[in-house]
């Protein structure tokens, strides 16, 4: 049985979660707070998806950051789209 390594890259998972988070936020504070939510999110859920999978859990945290990415993204374009 594999043992997945779990990547010491943490800035870079942060990195993409502020920029998501900066496109809708209003103030610094809650840009900070919503981007580490959105790296606890995107760390425990490709943890968990790569333990079920058998699938490094480092590709497995970056594509899920980058899902939350593009959804900020797509809803953002939506919602200015509808005004």
């Amino acid at each position: 049985m594999p043992v997945n390594v779990i990547s010491t890259e943490n800035m870079t998972y942060t990195y993409n979660s502020v920029k998501a988070i900066s496109a809708i936020s209003l103030s610094f504070k809650m840009t900070i707070f919503a981007a580490v939510g959105f790296s606890v999110l995107s760390v425990i859920n490709g943890i968990i998806v790569s333990f079920m999978l058998n699938l490094p859990a480092g590709g497995t945290i970056v594509i899920f950051n980058a899902a939350f990415l593009l959804i900020i993204f797509g809803a953002k374009k939506i919602l200015r789209f509808q005004r």
